[in-house]
Formats: C-alpha cells, sequence, structure tokens
C-alpha cells in the first residue's frame, strides 16, 4: 500500500464523517456512503473503515425515518450490505467489539437469530462479562443490546403491538417531512419501546417501508 493511497482513504473518511453527520448542516447520507466506499476500495484492510460502511450502512433504515434519505439501494438491502461489510471489519480485527455489536443488530433485521446470537457470544466473550453488554455506556447500545437478548429468548412479534407501533412509526415520518427532526426521532423511540420484547424483523421492515416514501 503507497503512502498517498493511504492519505486518499483518510480523506475520504474524514469527508464521511462530515457527510454523514445528521446533526451538522450539509448532511448527506448517500455521499458519506459514498467516501467510505471510496476509503474502502483503496485500504480494504482498514477495519475501521469496514466498520464505518457496515454501520452506515445499518443505520439507513433509522435515519430515513427520522431525517429522510435519498441513497441509491433499497432501505431492504441495508441490512444484508452491512452484514457483508461488518463481517470484514471482524475478520481485519477480531476482538472489534463494536462490529459485533452492530453484526448482532443487522441479523437480528434480517430474522437470522441463530447468527444474532452468536455475534452476541462472541461480543460478550470479547468485553469478558454479560454486564457490560446488557449495560453499556450509550443508553441507545443498552437499549438495542436488551432488545436482542429478548430477542432471542422469546421469538416472534405481538400482533397486537403492530398497530401501535405503525402509528408511532408514521408519526415519525410525518414529523419528518415537517423538518421536526426531534420529535421523529421520539416517535421512533416509542414504537422501539413498544416492541421491547418482540418483533425486531418486523419493524425493521415497517422502517423500511415508510422510510422510502
Amino acid at each position: 500500500m503507497s503512502i498517498l493511497r493511504g492519505d486518499q482513504a483518510g480523506e475520504h473518511y474524514k469527508q464521511a464523517k462530515r457527510y454523514g453527520n445528521p446533526r451538522k448542516r450539509g448532511f448527506d447520507l448517500a455521499l458519506a456512503i459514498e467516501h467510505l466506499k471510496e476509503a474502502v476500495r483503496l485500504r480494504p484492510d482498514n477495519a475501521r473503515y469496514q466498520f464505518e460502511l457496515g454501520k452506515a450502512y445499518l443505520l439507513t433504515p433509522e435515519l430515513a425515518i427520522i431525517y429522510g434519505v435519498d441513497v441509491p439501494f433499497k432501505l431492504t438491502e441495508s441490512a444484508g450490505l452491512a452484514v457483508s461489510r461488518l463481517r470484514d471489519a471482524t475478520r481485519l480485527k477480531p476482538r472489534h467489539s463494536d462490529a459485533y455489536y452492530h453484526l448482532s443488530v443487522a441479523y437480528m433485521d434480517l430474522g437470522e437469530r441463530g447468527k444474532a446470537a452468536e455475534a452476541m457470544t462472541t461480543l460478550a466473550l470479547i468485553r469478558n462479562n454479560l454486564r457490560s453488554l446488557i449495560n453499556p455506556a450509550s443508553g441507545a447500545e443498552r437499549l438495542w443490546g436488551q432488545t436482542v437478548l429478548r430477542q432471542l429468548a422469546i421469538g416472534d412479534s405481538d400482533p397486537d403491538k403492530r398497530d401501535e407501533v405503525r402509528r408511532h412509526l408514521e408519526e415519525a415520518v410525518s414529523h419528518r417531512d415537517n423538518g421536526e427532526h426531534h420529535q421523529a426521532k421520539k416517535e421512533l423511540n416509542k414504537a422501539v419501546g413498544f416492541l421491547y420484547d418482540r418483533g425486531w424483523g418486523w419493524l425493521y421492515q415497517q422502517m423500511c417501508e415508510l422510510g422510502e416514501g
């Protein structure tokens, strides 16, 4: 690898972080993903670039609900695209705990619970105790980590909650269209809360459907 290629990859990564932050002006997820893809092309051996690209793919449906995005792939493809990159990240860095965490989420989105359980087990071994998995520093990770564990233990979604979840997702999209992104995020969190115990794959499909609108 030449120093020039490494410098170019680093610049693309820097631009990706700039455009991929929804809290900043100029947020453009498609452009951020293109920069990450270029960074990976230049440095396919870099676990950080592989991970960040996988994470961007994984978060696309959620960002579509909250902010609206225009990406060159279907939202239903996002979890599969994420898995490919996150697996590369774990191959390059076998103790990449964040990659295993996001990989478990991607597998749950795809309904592949056995593989999600494997990723969670590896994550627990890496972090060396289950408490760090259930109660990580990030509140968002804590919610999703607990949800993955409950999903693996319980199973399919509760049909009685689906109408309520769908309502919160539709309200999130309505707030998004009005530029009320904070409220959109609150409604999305409510939807996740209703399916705290079950319904992960179904929720992912609903987010993809409404996010495409």
